[in-house]
């Protein structure tokens, strides 16, 4: 995971931009595994700030405690793809961004970019996919 040029917030039809575009991406949910159930984007992984899920698209692990994906983000994130961090409303999701591009640059990790998207699954859902359910 690299910082600084490679890590940023995007709106989600940049994100949307992404997934047609059939890169390798880890999408990573900070909400609760309980909103994680209500709703999500397809293949992601759920982690709330204290606990996640983490998804690809042929992997899926949930209730992965944040602090054990802070420690050792490569035991617990796919090694290919970059990583976008999801949440209700963006804020979460930018904390929890911020945390692993903190841990990128003390641990020297790969060059995985890390993406917070603005605003949310909220402006998903106005900006995307207008079926997408709100809460």
């Amino acid at each position: 995971m690299t910082v600084g040029e490679n890590t940023a917030r995007k709106y989600p039809m940049e994100i949307k931009d992404v997934f047609i575009a059939g890169k390798p991406w880890t999408i990573l949910d900070v909400r609760s595994p309980a909103e994680f159930s209500i709703c999500h984007l397809q293949n992601s992984i759920s982690e709330r700030l204290q606990c996640c899920i983490l998804c690809t698209a042929d992997y899926m692990r949930t209730d992965v405690p944040l602090s054990e994906l802070l420690h050792d983000p490569k035991s617990q994130i796919p090694p290919e793809g970059d990583i976008i961090v999801v949440c209700r409303l963006g804020n979460d999701s930018q904390i929890a961004a911020k945390a692993l591009q903190e841990v990128a640059r003390t641990n020297a990790m790969d060059t995985r970019t890390i993406v917070d998207m603005v605003g949310g699954l909220r402006a998903w859902s106005r900006d995307v996919d207008p079926d997408f359910p709100v809460y």
